[in-house]
């Protein structure tokens, strides 16, 4: 606790009285969690407190694929989540993804592990990606993309909306406890 103590007042000093911007990594948001993270929604949404979770479900429901963000973004667990799927699952053709989880690196990599890449370039985008986002397999692919929202809404009914155990290895194991009930249920 002295540790953190000592952290946080440094912190304190340098955005109170140097007016220093701290940066995001830096800053502490739970004494008790330190794995926890400021989690932005969107501008509606507004944020949350927690660690970002990336899941991957098949077309009849079941959550077969899922990655904790303890570092870094969404951009950074596409393609290992991708990995991790199609080495359990070789048939994997298909994927689709949020526009968050875009990076001209994530397409290329994707396209080299999959048939067919289901990811909205951030932005407008080129001439190129739009004609290829308005193709019927895009399309169609992005329609049967918000029932992802479905399964985690499910998570969340199924223990995820709060995690009452402490420490990394047990919020783990929440997660895989919620995934795991989700799906048999």
């Amino acid at each position: 606790m002295i540790e953190h103590a000592t952290t946080l007042q440094d912190q304190v000093r340098r955005h109170l009285l140097e007016h220093e911007k701290i940066p995001q990594d830096e800053k502490i948001f739970s004494v008790y969690e330190p794995h926890t993270r400021w989690i932005n929604k969107g501008k509606a949404k507004g944020a949350e407190l927690g660690v970002p979770l990336s899941i991957m479900e098949e077309s009849s429901g079941y959550i077969v694929a899922w990655r904790l963000h303890w570092e870094g973004g969404d951009t950074e667990a596409a393609v290992p989540l991708v990995e991790d799927a199609k080495a359990r699952f070789p048939a994997l053709r298909q994927c689709s993804f949020d526009r968050g989880y875009h990076s001209p690196e994530n397409q290329k990599k994707m396209g080299e592990l999959l048939e067919r890449v289901v990811l909205p370039v951030k932005g407008r985008g080129s001439q190129e990606s739009r004609a290829y986002e308005a193709t019927e397999a895009f399309v169609q692919a992005r329609r049967q993309h918000p029932a992802v929202e479905s399964a985690i809404h499910a998570l969340e009914c199924h223990g995820l909306s709060r995690i009452r155990n402490r420490g990394a290895e047990w919020f783990e194991r929440t997660v895989a406890l919620s995934i795991l009930a989700a799906n048999c249920h």
